[in-house]
């Protein structure tokens, strides 16, 4: 079984030009939340900390001029997370800078050294249709006491998510369980009562679950594109792609391909998929 670690980094701050200036990965227990081991580095960002960031972290500019540079700490946290399930809160933003760090480094994607990623921030956005999702409104709704942290900083937060996980976890799987039995309860594509009291029933009980079922639909094609990526593959796979506000109509696409129609016109839309050519 692959070893769980949760994840964080803090960076100068958000966008292009930014940097991570520590990151720092724990393993801990799934099922428990017992904490196993931890990695915890500060990097030189080789660029200034602006005030407004320092505000968040607490780290400035001058507690970094002595520390390594990220390139000379990627063996040591790669050789950490390796083959892991990493788990990340709103890990697109801590993957991206990663990523670069680890390009800049000479070094190959965070994705291609662990088992897989999960953004937890996605799953509690699953889980919980409504509310906030941030780190600190999951510690509050599960009672995890964050008193003991006075800023944002990685190795705390990793901590506190470890903490956090088992019981969104659990709640998750309670919900797929919950979703599966009511979906099978619905009457998919049977009548329609003729009585108002009843279709009006029929009709809430579908609205019930569409929040969810569109969550798990968001879910699927955020994989989708993780597993399309940026490649280009030609032979045995078409690239299509489609607006999520769209409906694709995949029958005529297959129709298309078939009959020997450039698929071209469907790459004006947004995510990309791919149908393989038999």
């Amino acid at each position: 079984m692959s070893k769980v670690i949760a994840l964080d980094t803090e960076t100068t701050g958000i966008g292009n030009g930014h940097r991570v200036i520590e990151v720092a990965a724990v393993e801990f227990d799934p099922e428990t939340g017992h904490l196993i081991s931890s990695f915890q580095a500060y990097v030189n960002p080789q660029r200034d900390v602006p005030a407004e960031a320092t505000k968040v972290h607490g780290i400035k500019t001058e507690d970094l001029v002595e520390k390594p540079l990220f390139s000379e700490i990627a063996f040591e946290f790669l050789k950490y997370i390796e083959g892991a399930n990493l788990k990340i809160h709103n890990a697109p933003f801590d993957v991206g800078f990663l990523n670069f760090e680890l390009k800049v480094a000479g070094l190959g994607p965070l994705e291609s050294v662990v088992a897989g990623i999960e953004d937890t921030c996605a799953t509690s956005r699953r889980v919980f249709c409504h509310g906030r999702h941030s780190l600190d409104a999951l510690c509050a709704r599960y009672g995890v006491d964050t008193s003991a942290r006075t800023v944002h900083g990685a190795l705390v937060d990793c901590k506190l998510l470890a903490q956090v996980y088992p019981k969104l976890a659990a709640d998750a799987k309670k919900l797929q369980t919950t979703l599966s039995k009511e979906l099978a309860d619905i009457p998919l594509g049977g009548d329609v009562s003729d009585t108002l009291e009843e279709a009006v029933k029929q009709y809430l009980e579908l609205k019930r679950v569409q929040s969810t079922i569109e969550a798990e639909a968001k879910r699927y094609q955020e994989k989708i594109r993780s597993l399309v990526g940026d490649s280009e593959k030609e032979g045995d796979f078409y690239k299509i792609t489609f607006q999520s506000r769209t409906t694709t109509d995949w029958k005529m696409v297959q129709k298309d391909h078939l009959r020997g129609v450039d698929l071209s016109a469907y790459q004006t839309q947004s995510l990309a998929m791919y149908i393989k050519s038999k």
